[in-house]
């Protein structure tokens, strides 16, 4: 292995060839998550030309959707770190098993999804939003319900090409699906040629169809005949020691996402108290933040097949070195976005000046400007902070992930609704609450992966 002497070599910050094979894995990825936040982005722009509260509902419900659903998708994705490890560590044939004992999680936890549709509706009531809010929430709400298990299957299916490092496969399913999501939201939202006008719930239907077209197309791509010989893909018993290892360091993952989405969605239950039009200004600034954050959790994802092969492999140096790689690629691109929504917030929000009716816009604009400024100052270390958790997620640091992302939630939430009893709520200080927290999370993660005990982990069996 080599010393902290020669890591200091010309190149500390750029491995060339590590660049190479982290674009390789993580272009793809990126391309596909930019395409699923171009997606949202449409979604929202076309809510919010057809009525304002329809874009405020569709937040809320949105991530509520998105909390009920983390927990699930964290723990059944994680499977991407055990095939990207049995990939590194030369043992193949083990790579189906852990797929296919991915696919029984997904069947075994399905049912539990009924919950959500008693329960979040409930839960936009006991929120005091507007009467008319919580009418579309609840029907946003449940028809997104019908996409909750393809989107966990999906990310066991698209677990098995992004360890592997094929990531191309998964790229070119998002951005059909995309497409066919863009193309249906337009036709049912509005109501074109014989499609009825459905408004909110047509954007809720056309992702639940779009959502569904990923399982045929992976699945046809993955039970290829050379794959089920090399991969072990007819190994599909249920395997007690490699699905308990898999819940083990799958959990925390799930959990993770939970309290982030959680913390998250309390605020976004605070914002739509305080009205409509703070609501469907969040909506609107959030929807161009995607645009920077989603395509960052590509790079992630692709950090971490790299550190789970590099580290499997022994070449601890080489994942050290593919982290400060992506650590510029972030700096970099998060860097662009932050100076654009700075100095250029007007040509930002032109798109939805130009699909928006004038009265409409006009009073949401003062509302959403200040909030490009909030996503300029956090958007850069926001980057850091996802590229950290790739890298100690990729070795199988979870349990510290899930403690990190709690703690610091848990803060963020309490410090909010403290310090809005005393200073008094507005949409300001909720996003003022924002930037701490994605401040704090920079932190602690920051701080747990230089302290170096990701790099002794593994997650396959030894």
């Amino acid at each position: 292995m080599q010393n902290e002497s020669q890591n200091l070599a010309p190149g500390y910050f750029l491995d060339g060839k590590q660049l190479g094979l982290l674009l390789q894995i993580a272009l793809p990825l990126i391309i596909s998550t930019g395409f699923f936040s171009l997606q949202l982005f449409i979604d929202r722009t076309l809510l919010f030309a057809y009525s304002s509260d329809s874009a405020a509902a569709a937040m809320s419900a949105g991530t509520a959707f998105w909390t009920m659903i983390c927990f699930p998708t964290g723990l059944i994705g994680y499977v991407y770190v055990f095939v990207a490890q049995y990939y590194g560590a030369k043992r193949e044939e083990r790579i189906g098993v852990a797929v296919w004992q991915a696919f029984w999680l997904t069947l075994c936890i399905t049912p539990f999804f009924v919950i959500g549709w008693w329960l979040m509706p409930k839960l936009f009531i006991f929120s005091e939003h507007p009467e008319n809010i919580i009418g579309l929430e609840t029907s946003y709400f449940r028809w997104m319900i019908w996409a909750a298990p393809s989107t966990v299957l999906t990310a066991a299916m698209a677990g098995f090409f992004s360890g592997l490092g094929k990531t191309t496969v998964v790229m070119a399913t998002d951005i059909l699906c995309t497409l066919i999501n863009v193309v249906l939201s337009i036709v049912l939202v509005f109501g074109i040629g014989p499609f009825p006008e459905m408004g909110i719930d047509g954007a809720a239907l056309a992702t639940v169809i779009s959502s569904w077209v990923h399982i045929p197309i992976l699945g046809i791509a993955m039970f290829r005949p050379k794959n089920l010989s090399q991969y072990g893909l007819l190994s599909w018993g249920w395997d007690h020691e490699l699905i308990w290892r898999m819940i083990r360091y799958g959990w925390p993952a799930g959990v993770q996402m939970l309290s982030e989405a959680g913390a998250f969605f309390i605020i976004m239950l605070k914002v739509g108290k305080l009205g409509e039009l703070p609501a469907a200004a969040t909506t609107l600034a959030l929807g161009v933040n995607i645009l920077a954050f989603v395509p960052m959790m590509g790079l992630s994802q692709a950090l971490g097949v790299l550190v789970g092969q590099h580290l499997t492999e022994g070449k601890v140096e080489l994942a050290v070195r593919t982290v400060r790689t992506c650590l510029l690629i972030s700096a970099i691109y998060t860097t662009g976005f932050a100076l654009v929504y700075w100095f250029f917030p007007d040509q930002v929000l032109a798109i939805y000046s130009m699909t928006a009716k004038v009265e409409q816009f006009s009073m949401i604009e003062p509302l959403v400007k200040p909030l490009l400024v909030f996503i300029a100052i956090y958007c850069i270390l926001d980057g850091f902070q996802i590229v950290f958790v790739g890298a100690i997620k990729g070795a199988g640091d979870t349990f510290y992930v899930l403690m990190g992302t709690m703690l610091t939630s848990a803060a963020a939430i309490a410090f909010g609704i403290i310090g809005g009893q005393i200073w008094g709520e507005s949409l300001n200080w909720w996003w003022i609450v924002i930037t701490l927290w994605v401040i704090a999370m920079m932190i602690a993660f920051g701080i747990r992966y230089w302290l170096g005990y990701w790099k002794k982990m593994r997650v396959i069996e030894g």
